[in-house]
């Protein structure tokens, strides 16, 4: 199981806008690019085909009732906010996240008893080894 290359443009553009303001925009400017696009599915399959029997290759997308932007901030902080959390001072972290944050909230109304729902997108890849 690895990350979808679904768009998750919300979280994106959270972080892009917050990464903008003026006070971070210097030290987080190749924030956006350090991570590396994922490989489309058709790339998965070419690398896994020529060494199975079989391929399988299917995607979901899981949600979680989480309660709060909050939430979802603390769930994403050690992954796809890292590239924007890690240049910035201990001071700097907090204004960047409570920053973010409130566009994760503004992106992220709640929904039915105050819960945010955060779309999880995955993709499965199974390869089986042909008789050697």
């Amino acid at each position: 199981m690895i990350p979808a290359k679904f768009p998750r443009k919300r979280l994106r553009a959270a972080s892009r806008s917050a990464a903008c303001a003026v006070a971070f925009a210097t030290c987080l400017a190749g924030a956006a690019r350090a991570r590396k696009p994922l490989p489309s599915v058709r790339e998965y399959y070419e690398a896994l085909q020529p060494l199975a029997a079989r391929v399988e290759i299917w995607r979901t997308t899981y949600h979680h009732v989480l309660r709060s932007a909050d939430a979802i901030v603390e769930f994403v902080r050690s992954t796809g906010l890292r590239p924007f959390l890690d240049p910035l001072s201990a001071p700097e972290r907090t204004d960047f996240v409570a920053a973010y944050t409130a566009k994760i909230a503004a992106a992220y109304p709640p929904a039915g008893g105050g819960h945010v729902l955060l779309a999880f997108p995955r993709l499965f890849l199974v390869a089986e080894r042909g008789c050697a």
